[in-house]
């Protein structure tokens, strides 16, 4: 994975509360060859920054069973691993410190929890077409990440997303599958569905073009919806309310052929999603757009100066160009 990814790997892994085996396996990567001082240097970023950086006894407790259990395995092969986790844990000590290390730590033994979970991390400018252990068809579009079993041995078939995705599930009445975000799940037995759920936009949505699907939104609002075709659950972050709708859910999927769609889209919501598909930066004030929504579509051949010749004359604006930085004025 290249350098300039990483960053945003491990950002979207902290923005979400995952399962224990998927931080398990988040664990694992973290301690894997490559890119070791990218990420050492994201992740003290993280620490620096977050609010709950404090270290207390319990702590150094963790730190220090860490360290003693490295001391007493004998097995050096592996050991040059966990001393880098060691590392990285003296730098941020964390809180999460004593979760991670009970994965891979047992008493007198250190031992690496074989692989379970598949990661798939789609970088800005890109897009991803992938089947599932079910045979179920995703498409994943640019800066989004989807993780999942390498098989679905359990009762349910769970993926977890940030990002966004257009799901084709395969039936299984016995085995629902559910699309795990950070504020909403959404449950189908087999229909065809899409989910946006990025950590940097302020709504979480879930349309339903085929089929049947239930939705359970979290939060102190928390609500459970059933939607049929054309409708959809929208989730605001800033008010912890939903709101169902109907829609054309057609046209939330065009971002499959290359499409960019929006309908009655904020101007923050619209430079997001230029961003994330011609992965540039735009640099424009808030202010001057805010209460403003537009409803346009771009095709797959229109390039990004076209879309901002576009933009420009809508929006009644100006704008520049400098290698991958866009200013608007």
């Amino acid at each position: 994975m290249a350098n300039k990814y990483v960053g945003r790997l491990i950002r979207n892994f902290f923005e979400n509360d995952f399962s224990e085996e998927i931080r398990s396996r988040f664990g694992q990567w973290l301690l894997s060859d490559g890119a070791e001082d990218e990420k050492s240097r994201v992740m003290r970023e993280i620490w620096e920054k977050s609010a709950c950086n404090k270290k207390d006894e319990n702590t150094w407790t963790e730190l220090n069973r860490l360290r003693h259990t490295i001391e007493r395995s004998e097995r050096q092969a592996r050991l040059s691993q966990f001393k880098r986790f060691a590392r990285v844990a003296a730098i941020l000590l964390l809180p999460l410190l004593g979760a991670v290390s009970a994965y891979f730590l047992k008493p007198d033994t250190v031992r690496l929890v074989e692989p379970e979970i598949v990661e798939c991390f789609v970088p800005y400018g890109e897009m991803e077409h992938l089947f599932l252990p079910d045979s179920s068809e995703v498409w994943l579009n640019a800066g989004s990440l989807l993780l999942y079993a390498r098989e679905f041995n359990g009762e349910t078939r769970n993926v977890y997303l940030n990002g966004e995705a257009n799901f084709k599930v395969a039936k299984d009445l016995e085995k629902p599958f559910i699309v795990k975000t950070e504020y909403m799940d959404i449950e189908a037995l087999g229909t065809v569905f899409n989910v946006q759920a990025y950590s940097d936009t302020r709504k979480i949505m879930a349309t339903l073009e085929e089929g049947k699907v239930k939705v359970d939104t979290k939060g102190n609002n928390a609500r459970s919806y059933i939607l049929s075709p054309d409708e959809e659950v929208v989730y605001d972050r800033a008010t912890q309310k939903s709101v169902q709708r109907e829609v054309d859910a057609s046209k939330d999927s065009q971002w499959k052929m290359g499409y960019l769609v929006f309908q009655g889209n904020t101007f923050e919501e619209i430079m997001r999603s230029i961003e994330r598909r011609f992965d540039v930066s735009v640099n424009y004030d808030s202010d001057k757009f805010a209460g403003r929504s537009f409803t346009i579509r771009f095709s797959p051949e229109e390039e990004l100066r076209q879309v901002f010749e576009i933009m420009k004359v809508v929006g009644k604006f100006n704008y520049q160009i400098k290698d991958n930085v866009v200013f608007i004025n």
